[in-house]
């Protein structure tokens, strides 16, 4: 007997896409059971979310206690997450207030930054996490920063291209993370010590709007090109921001695929995000296992193809496509 689902089923089945917590799978997979018509059709369903809360909760009441005042680890949400980092009146807390609604303190002195603090930034019709850190220097360093970094799935490292030390400021960030065995780079063909935790980053010049900054920026990518992709911006003049968004999305190695049902139109405005590399299967997995184990093929709509193409479950999914399953 088929299942039936209503409308709101679905609707709420969309947030499992965004929650990242225990408690807000729970709550989500809570929600669905409220939803579901009890009928014959719907049993296996209702059983196998009623599973997933049982193990959630076991795993929730396994879950050792932490202080809080000791961890500084942001749960990740929406696409991505990022973390920005760099030296002190870089403009890191600045670049979050004008990227997403956070409310940081914005200050002219050094080190206004204590704790680390998120935001979201719309880009397109998803939303990427940023992440605010406190400033590093020569003489001081947070002792969470590092995992803060190793925790996001890339990083922006801002640095200020009017200061007159800017090369040992930068030389001083990079130094303090490799003490703590992580190793910034924008590709990892770039090498490093094999023990080292690599993390995907590029280093965005704030200020940039007099000659002294754009002669501090061709004296950084003499020592670091090789190393880093370098973005200049001005967060005063709005120089660059739009670009800095769209490598923010590239670097995070993902790609957003929309779903639709025969005979009806795909929702744009609320895409699955997915790895690149990710493939029809995958999709299905995602969104329910049922998908992935009676998937017998898929029908496409994207670049590069005639609308509706008929495709195999292993099948290699590109940004912007839109799926049609059928089981």
């Amino acid at each position: 007997m088929p299942a039936n689902l209503p409308p709101e089923y679905f609707e709420v089945e969309k947030r499992l896409r965004e929650v990242k917590s225990i408690e807000e799978k729970i709550e989500v997979y809570e929600e669905l059971l409220s939803v579901i018509p009890k009928h014959k059709g719907t049993e296996k369903l209702i059983g196998e979310i009623k599973s997933k809360i049982a193990k959630l909760r076991e795993s929730l009441e396994k879950k050792p206690a932490t202080k809080r005042s000791t961890s500084y680890i942001i749960k990740k949400s929406g696409a991505g997450q990022i973390a920005i980092i760099g030296p002190p009146n870089s403009g890191k807390s600045r670049l979050l207030s004008v990227l997403t609604r956070a409310k940081p303190l914005v200050s002219e002195f050094p080190f206004t930054t204590k704790e680390p603090m998120a935001g979201m930034m719309p880009y397109e019709n998803i939303q990427i996490q940023l992440i605010d850190t406190p400033s590093i220097s020569e003489i001081f360093y947070e002792p969470y920063i590092h995992e803060i970094v190793k925790n996001a799935d890339a990083t922006i490292l801002m640095i200020d291209l009017q200061s007159s030390i800017v090369l040992e400021e930068l030389d001083a960030v990079l130094r303090k993370l490799e003490e703590k065995r992580v190793f910034l780079a924008s590709s990892e063909l770039i090498d490093r010590p094999l023990s080292f935790h690599f993390c995907k980053a590029f280093i965005a010049g704030n200020k940039f709007e007099t000659e002294e900054a754009e002669e501090n920026l061709s004296i950084l990518k003499e020592f670091f090109g090789n190393r880093f992709e370098f973005i200049p911006i001005s967060i005063e003049r709005g120089i660059n921001l739009e670009l800095l968004k769209e490598r923010c999305f590239q670097i995070l190695g993902i790609i957003r695929v929309y779903t639709k049902e025969p005979g009806k139109k795909p929702d744009l405005s609320s895409p699955f995000t997915l790895k690149k590399g990710s493939r029809v299967e995958d999709l299905a997995s995602l969104i329910h296992k049922d998908f992935a184990s009676n998937l017998s093929y898929a029908r496409i709509w994207g670049k590069g193809r005639f609308d509706g193409q008929r495709v195999h479950r292993s099948h290699l999914l590109e940004d912007g496509d839109i799926v049609e399953f059928h089981i």
